[in-house]
């Protein structure tokens, strides 16, 4: 999608580094392919060098903060903004912070889901683009349920909306 310049900037964690921004697919790669379930991370300044200026959100304590991540870009003048998520709550927050910028699309990747309770997997579908389904039975579930598109059997990802079919 980055290569393709339909998202300018991904919004994700980095080991080392904590919430970052991502502008070639290359480093996505990289810094999320392997990356399971990080929920707290410490500095490391030489991987924090490897970033853009102004393209770490807290380089002091390598914070993971993926509603700052969104305020970074937006400062960064980034419009099409993909955001990986681990809590619906953040999508909430990002969803309503999307309506105040003109011009600005977050698309919302939701992502380390498997502890997520069955009203929070809901909550999931209702604000993300994409949701993994890592080893959640609720959202499992839910996509049976609701026959939600999807691909993939072991580790099924799911298209949450319809821009979630089209990256899909």
């Amino acid at each position: 999608l980055l290569d393709e310049n339909i998202i300018d900037c991904v919004v994700m964690v980095c080991e080392g580094c904590g919430t970052v921004l991502v502008t070639e697919s290359e480093l996505a790669q990289g810094v999320g392919g392997r990356v399971s379930g990080l929920v707290e991370t410490s500095p490391i300044p030489e991987l924090i060098e490897q970033f853009l200026p102004n393209h770490v959100v807290d380089e002091e304590n390598a914070s993971i903060d993926q509603v700052e991540g969104f305020r970074l870009a937006i400062e960064n003048g980034y419009k099409n903004i993909a955001i990986t998520i681990c809590y619906p709550d953040d999508g909430v927050i990002l969803r309503e912070l999307e309506k105040e910028y003109d011009g600005v699309n977050v698309y919302l990747f939701g992502v380390h889901s498997t502890g997520l309770t069955r009203e929070e997997s809901e909550l999931h579908f209702d604000v993300c683009d994409v949701v993994t389904g890592c080893a959640s039975k609720h959202l499992r579930d839910i996509g049976d349920e609701e026959n939600i598109f999807r691909v993939g059997t072991s580790i099924p990802i799911f298209a949450a909306s319809e821009k979630g079919e089209e990256f899909i």
